[in-house]
């Protein structure tokens, strides 16, 4: 029997135009879902690979930042460390999912 690993959302990067799904080969799209293993799926195609529908109040607020720094935990599950492009201001996503705005370094560090 194989086992297969889980596909977990990484972050949703602006790709600004310059985007590509995987799963379908659209090209030209500014939102695009990275997944745990590496591929790039568009953010219609989420339901489809991911189970799940990523609508864009689960990722607008990425537009501000730009991410720093990327690690999976001890839990298996996927961090990134986000910097404000304009504001000295950090924040921190697990998963893909906004888990804390402001002082998000000082907990990465820890």
């Amino acid at each position: 029997m194989t086992q297969t690993a889980t596909i977990q959302i990484v972050k949703v990067e602006d790709r600004e135009g310059n985007g590509e799904c995987s799963a379908c080969g659209r090209t030209g799209l500014r939102w695009t879902v990275i997944v745990s293993d590496g591929t790039a799926v568009g953010t219609e195609c989420s339901k489809k690979i991911l189970g799940i529908k990523i609508s864009p109040r689960d990722y607008q607020w990425t537009r501000d930042y730009q991410p720093v720094d990327e690690r999976i935990s001890d839990g298996g599950n996927h961090e990134v460390l986000w910097q404000h492009k304009t504001r000295n201001l950090t924040a921190l996503s697990v998963n893909g999912t906004l888990t804390l705005v402001g002082g998000a370094r000082k907990e990465w560090t820890q």
